[in-house]
């Protein structure tokens, strides 16, 4: 077949032709037992116990993303025509990217200690059926598909960019697709307008023209929405928690207490030494066979960890972040006592998870801004913008902890917690970083931009309608043990809205986008909101 049309709920008709450059390749990869196994493999893990539309896999992320990527290509190659040659290598490493996941995706790394970068580069190298496809379009493929995985080397930076950067293919898919499967409205993004601000540096690297700009604003608000709403949704923390504890118990069983088929007695005790044909023989499928068998045959403890999973009778979980470490220590001391008082297994049922949020971080690289084509005057913040792009990009890192105690004992533990610490420990954190990077100006500037962002992000799934939105902010900088430090910001938000629009639910939105604002999260400061809402 010359053609095929994978019909993807996101991205539409997914077209494939034998006759164009690299497509074969795609082809054949896609028909390979590794990259079907990915239909057995949940993009989001267990996240379907707490959205029960997210049943979506890594086949179709996968070819998504491989969909984004060609579209980049076929963008940036009426640019630089030279791209061409390295055709080939960026549509397999687009489509294989994730193909080293095990069961449940990224909880299974967590639950078996993998990394899946790592093993999608040795399939890709050494899988015998991936390898000819590779190699059979240009020989070195293969090796340099795992290179890049691995260890984010590639022959061209554009290629790196688009595979694995801060505004990869991989992150513009898993957004949208993630968000349409959950049913939360946050992660849509304008991906027109990003493809079509997508150039190149002059030193050839990838960029973003200043037309896209707030498009890449918008979707890094997007971003740390999603993290909020989704991927560290409290559930889904417990969920991680819960298998991760499961794993860990039915290692210590051994395999004379618990029964596991070939395949799963080499994840479980021998997973240092795991082949090639193993590591692919495990999905969701087998995992949640084993779950099965355990929940109805293993030792009660595991057992009871099994049923809770399967049967979603999910622990509880509370925030501590707000204690220090040694009292969030005391407080899993005071949920393993009131556990044990009420004869639930405290080993079992309680501990302290902790969580790193990030919204936009620069890890290996951050963004960069095309300036050639700017005015004069825009051109003159090029010294200031060469180092402090990047750190300017810095959002928000906020640690989470979690205790995770049984839901018997949470009631009683939240209501101390809420009683004896929280008044005493609650306390404001600065963001002096943004200002020792960008300056008392620059982070003013950022609340009110990253203000009206977050709300143009809400105000579409909460059905607001508005004409113009103007945001003026001012903040008080004060010294504070030793440190200059925001105490105050004050955020005076004007917003045109049409008659038909309720006041009150405008209000809400606003209020709402003021709590979940990148900027203000970070600085921890008090901040006072007041809005002046005009009718047309």
């Amino acid at each position: 077949m010359s053609q095929r049309t994978y019909h993807d709920p996101l991205h539409r008709g997914i077209q494939l032709d034998s006759h164009r450059p690299g497509e074969a390749m795609v082809m054949a990869l896609v028909e390979t037992a590794p990259f079907q196994r990915l239909r057995r493999v949940r993009q989001l893990g267990p996240a379907f116990l707490t959205f029960h539309g997210a049943e979506s896999s890594r086949f179709t992320h996968s070819l998504g993303v491989f969909h984004l990527a060609r579209q980049a290509f076929e963008r940036l190659l009426t640019l630089n025509p030279t791209l061409e040659p390295h055709r080939p290598l960026l549509y397999a490493a687009a489509l294989l990217h994730d193909i080293g996941h095990g069961p449940l995706s990224h909880t299974g790394e967590e639950m078996f200690g993998l990394h899946h970068e790592s093993w999608s580069a040795r399939i890709a190298q050494n899988h015998p059926q991936i390898q000819a496809c590779l190699d059979q379009e240009r020989k070195g493929t293969a090796q340099a598909v795992a290179t890049l995985l691995e260890h984010g080397q590639a022959p061209h930076p554009v290629v790196k960019r688009l595979v694995s950067s801060q505004l990869d293919c991989d992150r513009l898919d898993y957004l949208l697709r993630d968000s349409y499967s959950t049913g939360t409205r946050y992660g849509q993004l304008d991906l027109g307008r990003i493809m079509a601000g997508l150039t190149l540096s002059p030193d050839g690297d990838l960029a973003i023209h200043p037309k896209g700009l707030m498009a890449v604003e918008h979707y890094l608000v997007v971003r740390n929405l999603m993290y909020r709403s989704v991927y560290n949704h409290r559930l889904n923390v417990v969920c991680n928690w819960l298998l991760e504890r499961l794993v860990r118990l039915a290692r210590q069983l051994g395999p004379d207490r618990v029964w596991a088929d070939g395949v799963m007695q080499r994840w479980l005790w021998d997973i240092e030494a795991l082949d090639l044909e193993t590591f692919l023989a495990n999905d969701d499928v087998r995992t949640g066979y084993h779950l099965q068998r355990w929940q109805e045959e293993g030792p009660p403890a595991l057992a009871s960890l099994c049923r809770r999973f399967r049967e979603r009778n999910l622990l509880k979980a509370t925030t501590v972040t707000h204690l220090t470490r040694e009292e969030q220590l005391q407080a899993l001391a005071v949920a393993g006592r009131l556990a044990e008082q009420r004869g639930i297994d405290a080993s079992l049922s309680c501990g302290l998870r902790h969580q790193e949020l990030r919204g936009y971080h620069p890890y290996r690289g951050g963004l960069s801004l095309d300036l050639t084509t700017c005015s004069a005057s825009v051109k003159t913040l090029k010294p200031v913008s060469s180092k402090g792009v990047r750190a300017h990009g810095i959002l928000m890192i906020v640690a989470w902890a979690w205790l995770i105690p049984s839901g018997i004992v949470a009631a009683v533990l939240k209501k101390l917690i809420g009683s004896a610490w929280i008044k005493i420990h609650m306390r404001a954190q600065c963001g002096g970083f943004l200002v020792a990077v960008v300056g008392i100006a620059i982070v003013i500037a950022a609340v009110a931009d990253c203000f009206v962002l977050t709300f143009r992000a809400m105000a579409a799934p909460s059905q607001i309608k508005w004409y113009a939105l103007d945001c003026d902010a001012s903040g008080t900088l004060e010294r504070v043990e030793r440190a200059s430090r925001f105490t105050h910001i004050d955020l005076s938000v004007r917003i045109s809205v049409p008659d038909e629009m309720d006041e009150e639910k405008v209000l809400r939105v606003l209020k709402k986008a003021e709590e979940n604002c990148l900027i203000t999260n970070s600085l921890h400061a008090t901040v006072a909101l007041s809005t002046d809402i005009t009718r047309q």
